[in-house]
């Protein structure tokens, strides 16, 4: 479950229904939606309480998009120190492995056989347990054998936060009633009790009912159950033309969203489609998407926030749900390093501002609305884990398979996993927001129902004094609580990153300690007109101008510049000349 901002829900349902999600990017200036121009009234519109509260409401959107502003996800990532490592080797002639617990910061919990590691193949599915309470997640992993017979055998584990990892089943068996084998994992997504695996090199989409697996149903991993446990339920697709519409031609990931509905991005050289089924496994429609590929290919594809984000070898392309273009968010921002490839994109459990693009070298965590920056990268260093040799785990000695994140009690845990050594990296990444206005206002703060003129109020100097006064009462609140700066450094000459906070003397907030001045209100002799209320608003624009710059975010550090010529320009003197005489051309000689 997403974890909320604000501590009221009063903010955090007014912000997310305005869309101002706590997305502030440390290298861009913040603006405010509404202009003045935009808050004023017009001279021909009627001075009516439909048109004062119009006002009054962009000025009281332009407030909630200042406190929006004023929080920064912390750059260092993961937050915590403390992880887990998870070892999976297994036998591909075995069905059996055991299980050793030992949690703890810098300590493993291992699942292994007495024989040789597995190369991890590259997908993997988490499933948080939903019901309420319970701290334990769980896991299907696939590991592929190293061997010529490449074999391909799922391994399912509990992970509980108490105590720790528990082995539940070792198969190679695609279901519980035949003998098929699994000939190729790329993928694996679910949606509540249904889970999918997206077979490659079958070009076949298994759809299991993972309920037992939510559960903790014992029969689930017991083989010779016929009527419960492990359900393979239905199956699309085949090897067929990229035309057909229930056949795949080189399937290369797959999603849901919050309907069920799956989505199956198929490719030829010459086309990429995106198939859509039902979730009863029904065709419903299919969209090319091939003119929107610039010398890029697909890589992986995510629902997120009501729209379907397809991470490419280039970019990330954002599309409604009917594929219409949204977005072509560029990925200059981190140039990928020699053998650096992409392979997938991930939302956030906890946080729906944010997402994560991983590399099988990094991983990137960004904003749902912005996903060309970058808020930080995935730090290895000083955490004191590696390889069961004790070797120091970088973001250039490691080999990410994949990654998955699901909930936890805390917030939510990043699964890494290392096809060089086998093991799985737990991480505890709770999102941790700081911010530069002190919390302590929230309760204190008037809702903008509370402000607005009623329609039964008479509109006169009285009554509209009352709402300014209201709404003037939630500025000087926010500017009293503006108790710290946000600060960055430049990273390089064109990104920024940010630092944390410190602290700022009262002294040097501008729009801390102010009192009403008689321009913030209506005269009782002046007549309730535009011009008159248009002065009273704009008085209230300068004041949100002025808390602006106190939560401005200040650069410690100089930007480093790169020469790259010098110009010679010759100086000037200091008497100006209108040359020739009477031109109105005036130079500098």
């Amino acid at each position: 479950m997403a974890k909320k901002i604000y501590n009221t829900d009063y903010l955090n349902n007014a912000m997310e229904s305005r869309y101002y999600f706590s997305d502030r990017d440390v290298s861009s200036p913040t603006t405010l939606p509404y202009t003045f121009y935009d808050i004023k009234i017009k001279p021909n519109d009627l001075v009516t309480v439909h048109a004062i509260n119009g006002a009054l409401g962009k000025l009281y959107d332009n407030l909630l998009h200042i406190i929006s502003q004023s929080r920064v996800p912390q750059a260092v990532i993961p937050r915590k120190k403390e992880f887990s490592t998870i070892i999976t080797t297994s036998q591909t002639t075995a069905n059996t492995m055991s299980a050793i617990s030992a949690y703890g910061s810098n300590q493993v919990s291992a699942m292994k056989s007495t024989t040789r590691n597995n190369e991890l193949a590259s997908a993997v599915c988490g499933f948080a347990s939903n019901q309420e309470g319970l701290t334990k997640s769980s896991h299907a992993v696939f590991t592929q054998s190293k061997e010529a017979s490449d074999e391909i055998g799922m391994t399912i584990f509990y992970d509980d936060d108490t105590s720790g990892v528990e082995f539940k089943s070792y198969t190679t068996d695609l279901d519980n009633f035949t003998n098929r084998k699994l000939r190729g994992v790329n993928k694996m997504t679910n949606h509540e009790n249904t889970g999918y695996i997206l077979d490659t090199n079958s070009s076949v989409v298994y759809k299991y009912d993972i309920t037992g697996l939510m559960t903790d149903d014992a029969s689930y991993f017991d083989p010779s159950q016929r009527s419960k446990g492990k359900l393979l339920t239905d199956f699309v697709g085949g090897t067929g033309d990229i035309d057909d519409n229930m056949r795949f031609n080189n399937p290369v990931t797959i999603c849901t969203d919050a309907d069920g509905n799956l989505y199956i991005v198929d490719m030829s050289l010459s086309k990429t489609i995106v198939k859509v089924f039902d979730k009863n496994t029904n065709f419903l429609e299919k969209h090319d998407i091939t003119s929107h590929l610039h010398d890029e290919t697909s890589v992986d594809i995510q629902f997120i926030r009501g729209r379907m984000f397809l991470l490419t070898t280039k970019n990330i392309l954002e599309f409604s749900k009917k594929f219409i273009i949204l977005n072509r968010w560029s990925q200059s921002f981190h140039v990928l390093s020699q053998n650096e490839t992409y392979k997938q994109i991930l939302p956030s459990k906890e946080d729906i501002n944010t997402m994560y693009v991983v590399t099988n070298k990094n991983i990137l965590k960004k904003f749902v609305s912005k996903p060309d920056r970058i808020i930080s990268v995935f730090k290895y260093d000083n955490r004191k884990f590696g390889s069961t040799s004790g070797d120091a785990i970088t973001n250039n000695n490691i080999d990410i398979a994949y990654a998955s994140i699901v909930e936890s009690v805390e917030g939510q845990y990043v699964y890494v996993c290392d096809k060089n050594t086998g093991q799985i990296y737990k991480f505890n990444e709770s999102m941790s927001y700081q911010h530069c206005i002190d919390g302590s206002f929230e309760n204190a703060f008037i809702k903008l129902h509370d402000l607005e003129i009623k329609p039964d109020e008479f509109v006169n100097h009285l009554v509209y004094n009352k709402s300014l006064s209201k709404l003037i009462f939630n500025h000087y609140l926010i500017g009293n609580n503006i108790t710290s700066k946000l600060t960055c450094e430049w990273v390089d000459h064109y990104q920024k990153r940010y630092v944390g906070t410190r602290y700022s003397l009262p002294e040097r907030v501008y729009s801390r300690g102010l009192t009403p001045k008689l321009n913030n209100f209506i005269g009782v002799n002046e007549p309730v007109m535009s011009a008159v209320i248009n002065r009273t608003l704009k008085e209230i624009y300068l004041l949100q101008l002025e808390i602006l710059k106190d939560i401005e975010i200040e650069t410690i550090n100089p930007r480093s510049e790169d020469v790259t010529s010098i110009i010679t320009i010759n100086a000037p003197g200091s008497t100006w000349e209108e040359t020739p005489e009477g031109s109105g051309v005036w130079e500098l000689k």
